[in-house]
C-alpha cells in the first residue's frame, strides 16, 4: 500500500512510521515542511527502511500542499491512504489566525489534494480535547458553537467538521488521542509538548528559583483539582489504534484514544514536581491567585496554557475504539499509575537545560 503521511516528523508520527515500515508492502510518501526535520527522520531509520520512504517538501497552508503540478500528477492514482497529522499547537488567543490557517484551511487543502489524487481513505489525527469545556466526551462531532478552553480546541473542531464533509468522496476516520506520553514498554519519547512540556516548564521554573536562593525545599501552590483525572495514553497505544483503523476503520467514524481509568491530576502533578526536585504542591482554586507569592504568580504564568487541563473534570466514551481493537485482536489499554510513573521516569529528555515557551509550541504530530 502507498501511504501519504502529512506531518509525520514529530513524536507520534515517527513511531507510526516505524510501525508502517515494519509491514511488508507499505511505501510511505512523507510531506514535510522542514527539510531539516525530514532528513533527521531519515537518519534515524535503518537503510532498508529508508528505501521505502519518499520525502516531499510542502506546506499544508498552501493550495495543493505547495507541491508542483508534476508532483501531484505523479501521486494521482498511486496513493491509497492519506494520514493527516500536521497541526499547529498554540493555545493563546493571539495565535487564532495561525491556528485556523494551519489546522482548518490546511486541513481543507489536504482534503482537496487527497480527493484530487483519488485517495481511497483519509485518516485525520485530532485531539480528545475537542470536548472543550464539556465533562463528557462522546465519539461524535461537536458543534462549532461549543464552548472551548482555547482557540486550538476550536480550530480542531472546525477541522473535524471539514473532514466529515468529505466522507462521500473518500472513507474518512478521525482519531482523538488525549495526552500522549512515552512508549509503555521502553519509555521512549522525544517530545517537548503535552505532559513533557509541563515537566520542562517546571524545570525552567526550578532553575529560575534556584538563582534566587530556593534550595528546593520551598513548597508552591498551584491551581488544580487533584482528585479529577488527567487522561494520558502511551504512544504505542495511539499507534495501535491508528494502525487498526488503517486496516478496518469505518467511514465517518470517530475513535477516542483515551485511558479508561486515568490517574488523578494530583498524582501526576506530584510526579512532575518530584522529578524536578520540588516538594509536593499545595492545591488551590484559581480564585486564590491574588493571595499568591511573586514566585507562585510566575509559576502560574508559566503553566497557564496547561491550567484548563489541571482543573477540568472530563471523561470519554471509547466504544468505537474498543470495537475496532476487538476486530484486530487487540486488548483495551491497561495502564496503572505505577506504569505511568515508569514511563515518565524513563524519559531521556527530562533534564534538558532549556525549556521552550509552551505558548509558542508549533508541532507536527
Amino acid at each position: 500500500m502507498n501511504i501519504l503521511m502529512i506531518g509525520g516528523t514529530g513524536f507520534i508520527g515517527f513511531q507510526l512510521i516505524l510501525r508502517l515500515l515494519n509491514v511488508s508492502g507499505h511505501n510511505l510518501y512523507l510531506l514535510a515542511r522542514s527539510p531539516e526535520k525530514a532528513h533527521h527522520l531519515l537518519s534515524r531509520l535503518e537503510a532498508h527502511h529508508r528505501q521505502r520512504i519518499h520525502i516531499l517538501h510542502g506546506d499544508i497552508t498552501q493550495p495543493g500542499l505547495g507541491l508542483s503540478p508534476i508532483q501531484a500528477a505523479e501521486l494521482q492514482g498511486r496513493i491509497g491512504v492519506v494520514i493527516h497529522m500536521a497541526a499547529c499547537l498554540r493555545f493563546e488567543e493571539r495565535a487564532r489566525a495561525q491556528l485556523f490557517a494551519t489546522n482548518v484551511e490546511g486541513t481543507r487543502h489536504v482534503l482537496d489534494f487527497a480527493s484530487g489524487i483519488r485517495a481511497g481513505q483519509l485518516h485525520y489525527i485530532s485531539t480528545a480535547y475537542t470536548v472543550g469545556t464539556r465533562e463528557h466526551g462522546v465519539e461524535e462531532l461537536y458543534p462549532l458553537d461549543s464552548r472551548f478552553n482555547n482557540p486550538y480546541e476550536e480550530s480542531k473542531v472546525a477541522a473535524e467538521q471539514l473532514v466529515f464533509s468529505y466522507r462521500s468522496r473518500m472513507s474518512v476516520c478521525i482519531y482523538r488521542p488525549s495526552i500522549v506520553i512515552g512508549d509503555s514498554r521502553t519509555g521512549e519519547a522525544d517530545s517537548s509538548f503535552s505532559f513533557y512540556g509541563l515537566l520542562l516548564t517546571l524545570e525552567a521554573f526550578r532553575n529560575r528559583a534556584a538563582r534566587t536562593g530556593d534550595d528546593g525545599s520551598q513548597s508552591y501552590r498551584i491551581a488544580a483539582s487533584p482528585n479529577e483525572k488527567l487522561n494520558v495514553v502511551p504512544v504505542d497505544y495511539v499507534c495501535d489504534v491508528i494502525e487498526s483503523g488503517l486496516r478496518c476503520g469505518t467511514n465517518g467514524t470517530i475513535y477516542h484514544i483515551t485511558h479508561p481509568s486515568p490517574p488523578a491530576i494530583g498524582s501526576m502533578l506530584e510526579l512532575a514536581f518530584s522529578h524536578v526536585g520540588f516538594p509536593n504542591p499545595e492545591y488551590v482554586s484559581p480564585e486564590q491567585i491574588p493571595e499568591w507569592t511573586k514566585e507562585e504568580r510566575q509559576l502560574a504564568k508559566l503553566t497557564a496554557v496547561f491550567s484548563p487541563y489541571l482543573t477540568q473534570k472530563t471523561c470519554f466514551d471509547d466504544g468505537n475504539t474498543l470495537h475496532l481493537l476487538r476486530q484486530n485482536g487487540l486488548k483495551p489499554l491497561q495502564l496503572d499509575f505505577r506504569a505511568v510513573e515508569s514511563i515518565i521516569g524513563r524519559y531521556s529528555g527530562l533534564r534538558k537545560a532549556a525549556s521552550p515557551d509552551p505558548s509558542e509550541m508549533l508541532i507536527q504530530h
